[in-house]
């Protein structure tokens, strides 16, 4: 497929769009969720093809196009600012009437006068042969330029065409889900696993951007996007398309690579058949062969490790898949049957490294967060030690022990130097750019918070969390507007991610809009401690006294049943009581080591507190400077 076939169907795309708008532009409730019932597409899938066509939002894209119509009636003088404010589907002139000042830079009224202006310069020109003759010219010059540029440009692109590879060095890739080519369900779960390994296995080239096996899932099964449009979303210049097939002890793998941009072409194709003993020296083969098609060069380092022949037990294997299948997968049931995989692998070949890996890091998942389990973390950093002394290689293991140290022993110096060998290893390990960027907030680095952050929603950019911390840091360090910003994209990309309206609530408490803060606060389904102490501290803050102590009594109850972290606590009785009960919280906290404390001096609410003695001698025993 050409570059310019692709251009076509792009325009053709955003004309259909346009066309449904306009069909539809004195309806004043056509919106986001019309358009993307007309186009026949889900309002997520229609928010990210607009964003890598346009830049816009599905909103903005629509209200661009009524301003655009607006300005049309307006110059045609076709009647009042308030006739065509409603002609272009506004309910209000005074909403149109912003928008349009927002849009242009003028109000509508000004309109009429420089169309007045304008008349009276294009009559002056008409009357003028001379200026006749200069516009002739002018046209003429500018055509000859037109078309010497254009015979240029395609020179170029046939000399570019008929470059070598060489010449085109690939610096992003997306391995798509492999297709299992059995209807055996157990394939499907080996079939996932393997993807996932061959994404980390190719994600250690430091040259080359992979992206995250979550970002990939979306198109397993989807039959409508070209290998162009999936290329654009992800934001990616070539793709790796495969199959797998295992019988008994033998496993095939088939793959090729195409180049999307910048125009699309077939690089190279390979089959590999092996016994699945010998499955990880195939995934180095193949990593090697993609790098070399590529054009990235691989460093000493690299080279070493990809062309160590590595063995590993089929039933070990299996059950390592099985098990980072499950745990991938959302639920708490299908988390703790990945970590049974998991222990049966390391059952099955206890020296093997993978199973340990996978065992650390689905340990200190689950024992960082709002629902932390106890002992987890020790149990991550058992598994850690234990897998990089088997293989002191394994990037997820580094991965895993960083977070151990970053939020259950308050070891800032070896969670930063875990989290720099696992990216050294594998400069596409998503979870040690996402929880390094917590680190660098702690210690007061917030442009490299921001970057590592970053970093994670490209290698990751279909996963909300990473979107949703993003956003959390720039509110945290004051970046309201960007805050804002990137949470209203998360909830035009994933609607029922409503955890985003947390960060705009606090968005709010931080500039004592409190009464705003409320309202985002209770926009979300679902209540957990931190939110109710965010929702009775926000009550506090307005004097709303009886609802704030009738908070505080509900998660008094709620903790005869099931745990209430204080850190949250501590944020109500702040807001209620003052500094020395909060701090009594804050105390209890530190006793237990518990996530999310040391935070708590990046958070604005608490800032009142940084000169109480008490509260620095605090942070000092976390050897955190505030």
């Amino acid at each position: 497929m050409s570059t310019l076939a692709e251009l076509s169907r792009d325009e053709e795309f955003l004309k259909e769009l346009k066309q449904i708008v306009l069909k539809n532009i004195t309806n004043e409730q056509f919106g986001v969720v019309p358009l993307s019932h007309e186009i026949g597409m889900s309002r997520s899938h229609l928010y990210r093809k607009l964003q890598l066509l346009t830049g816009k939002s599905i909103s903005n894209f629509i209200r661009e196009i009524r301003m655009v119509e607006a300005m049309k009636l307006l110059r045609k003088d076709v009647g009042s600012v308030s006739e065509i404010a409603y002609q272009v589907g506004f309910n209000t002139p005074s909403y149109f009437h912003k928008c349009f000042h927002d849009y242009y830079g003028y109000p509508p009224g000004e309109v009429k006068k420089m169309n007045d202006e304008a008349t009276k310069e294009v009559s002056s020109i008409l009357v003028h042969p001379k200026n006749r003759l200069f516009s002739f010219l002018y046209q003429k010059t500018m055509v000859i330029w037109f078309v010497a540029i254009l015979v240029i440009g395609l020179m170029i692109i046939k000399y570019t065409n008929n470059s070598s590879k060489a010449g085109n060095q690939i610096k992003s890739i997306a391995i798509l889900p492999l297709k299992p080519l059995s209807k055996d369900k157990d394939q499907s779960y080996l079939a996932s696993g393997m993807h996932d390994a061959i994404i980390g296995e190719l994600g250690k080239i430091s040259g080359l951007r992979v992206i995250s096996k979550t970002s990939t899932l979306p198109f397993s099964e989807n039959t409508e996007q070209t290998l162009p449009d999936i290329a654009k979303e992800l934001g990616v210049q070539a793709i790796v398309e495969g199959s797998v097939f295992i019988s008994g002890d033998s496993i095939r793998l088939q793959v090729q690579l195409i180049e999307v941009f910048p125009k699309e072409r077939h690089l190279w194709a390979q089959e590999y058949y092996e016994q699945i003993s010998e499955v990880l020296s195939v995934q180095s083969q193949l990593v090697q062969n993609i790098a070399s098609e590529v054009n990235v060069n691989l460093t000493t380092g690299e080279n070493q490790m990809f062309t160590q022949k590595r063995r590993t037990d089929k039933e070990t294997y299996k059950h390592y898949l099985r098990g980072m299948y499950y745990l991938n997968k959302d639920t708490q049931e299908d988390f703790d049957k990945g970590m049974v995989h998991l222990k049966k692998a390391i059952e099955s070949d206890p020296a093997d490294p993978i199973a340990y890996t996978g065992l650390a890091l689905g340990y200190a998942i689950s024992g960082h967060g709002q629902n932390s389990k106890k002992h987890a973390m020790i149990r991550a950093k058992a598994a850690a030690q234990q897998a990089l002394l088997l293989d002191e290689n394994m990037a997820k293991a580094h991965t895993a022990l960083g977070m151990v140290h970053l939020y259950h022993e308050w070891d800032w110096e070896n969670a930063k130097k875990e989290f720099d060998i696992a990216l050294k290893i594998n400069p596409n390990e998503e979870f040690a750019h996402a929880h390094l960027a917590w680190l660098y907030l702690l210690s007061d680095e917030n442009e490299s918070a921001i970057e590592q952050a970053t970093l994670a929603t490209e290698i990751n950019p279909l996963y909300p969390t990473y979107q949703l911390w993003l956003g959390w840091m720039h509110q945290i360090i004051g970046n309201h507007e960007k805050a804002i910003a990137e949470m209203e994209k998360l909830l035009e990309f994933e609607p029922n991610f409503s955890f985003a309206h947390f960060i705009i609530g606090s968005v709010y408490y931080d500039q004592g809009k409190y009464l705003d803060a409320l309202h985002e606060y209770e926009k979300i389904g679902w209540k957990n401690d931190m939110i109710l102490s965010s929702i009775g501290a926000a009550n506090a803050q307005l004097g709303n006294e009886k609802e704030a102590l009738e908070i505080m009594n509900e998660m008094e109850s709620i903790s005869l049943m099931e745990y209430v972290n204080p850190t949250y606590v501590a944020l109500l009785q702040l807001a209620l009581n003052g500094k020395d009960s909060a701090l009594v919280y804050l105390n209890e906290a530190y006793q237990d080591r518990l996530y999310p404390l040391p935070w708590v001096k990046c958070i604005a609410p608490f800032n009142s507190m940084k000169k109480d003695s008490s509260f620095i001698d605090l942070f000092q025993k976390m050897n955190l400077a505030l």
